[in-house]
């Protein structure tokens, strides 16, 4: 049986030194924050949330947007809103 993989984020933890998405399938996510400078030199974490559409998490205040799609990729660098 093949069962579908979804994409959707379920949780974010940001760790010490990275940031970790747990997907809605069970698949956990995690890259370095030094991928991130803008989550690096921010003095606080805090303030992120999944996006409306499930498949990134935002910091509004920073202006940053990290997609599961980068994620997946593991590409270095950010998507900006």
């Amino acid at each position: 049986m093949i069962v579908p993989l979804d994409h959707s984020i379920y949780s974010v933890d940001i760790k010490k030194n990275a940031l970790c998405v747990e997907l809605v399938d069970g698949r956990q996510l995690c890259a370095p924050l030094e991928w991130f400078p803008i989550l690096c030199a921010a003095r606080d974490h805090g303030g992120c949330r999944i996006a409306s559409d499930g498949l990134s998490v935002e910091w509004p205040d920073l202006g940053e947007r990290v997609t599961v799609e980068f994620l997946l990729a593991g590409r270095h660098g950010t998507v900006m809103m």
